[in-house]
């Protein structure tokens, strides 16, 4: 009689057992807010660049020539747009 009871209690188990692994749940709860404010990205160039050398310090004739020839180059590359 016991073998019985055990063998009906174990196929209840394993039948709710099968059940609520394959029972997809209905309302999934969720604690928190997990919506974040989106992160703004910057392309801008860091101006200041810090290099091994950074404490030699740039001719300012070499620096004036450089600014003018970007320069330039911007008016030629807009005269051709």
């Amino acid at each position: 009689m016991w073998k019985y009871i055990t063998a009906v209690l174990a196929g209840a188990l394993a039948t709710l057992g099968i059940v609520f692994a394959t029972q997809k749940p209905k309302n999934i709860t969720v604690e928190g807010d997990y919506l974040e404010d989106p992160k703004i990205k910057d392309n801008r160039k860091i101006k200041a660049k810090k290099g091994i050398l950074s404490f030699l310090e740039r001719d300012p004739d070499k620096k004036a020539a450089a600014k003018k020839r970007r320069a330039l180059k911007k008016q030629k590359k807009e005269l051709t747009l």
